[in-house]
Formats: structure tokens, C-alpha cells, sequence
């Protein structure tokens, strides 16, 4: 199970929901697939200094309407309300 991961190397275009990258979304971009070692699609936020899981779901609609939720964020959000977006 904890392998589970390797299921999902070389076939992101398969899994993939949605992608927006960072140069197109105010520095941060966001991507939403299916991940095989938590069984479930997941949202996670990308920048420079990684990539940041902060959403999944059950359900291939409520991961694309997640997604759109979490564009709109990294394209809006305060800077100056938001004190550490990343660890």
C-alpha cells in the first residue's frame, strides 16, 4: 500500500483533471489528478519551492469544481491576509 504511488509515475496526462501553471495564475499554480496511494483525485498547489497537496475527493465532479475553487484562490488571494501559504 505505501507503494502505491508508483502506480501513478509516468502517466500524469492519464490521471489529470485540470492544470493551470504558476506563470498563468499569479505564481501559483494548481493541479488536480487522480493519486493512486490515497485513492481519490487531489487538488495540490504548485510554486517554486514545491508542490502542495490541500484538497482531495471522492468524485471526479467535485474534484473539477475543486479545482476551479483553488484556481480562483491562487489567482486572488491577499498576500498580505495570507501569512504562509507554504510551509
Amino acid at each position: 500500500m505505501w507503494l502505491d504511488f508508483m502506480q501513478d509515475l509516468n502517466n500524469y496526462e492519464e490521471r489529470k483533471i485540470a492544470r493551470i501553471e504558476p506563470e498563468d495564475n499569479n505564481g501559483i499554480g494548481v493541479s488536480t489528478c487522480w493519486v493512486s496511494d490515497e485513492e481519490c483525485y487531489e487538488t495540490a498547489l504548485l510554486d517554486s519551492k514545491g508542490v502542495h497537496p490541500v484538497e482531495w475527493y471522492k468524485s471526479k465532479k467535485k474534484a473539477k469544481t475543486g479545482h476551479d475553487k483553488w484556481v480562483d484562490f491562487a489567482k486572488n488571494y491577499d498576500k498580505t491576509k495570507v501569512k504562509k501559504l507554504f510551509w
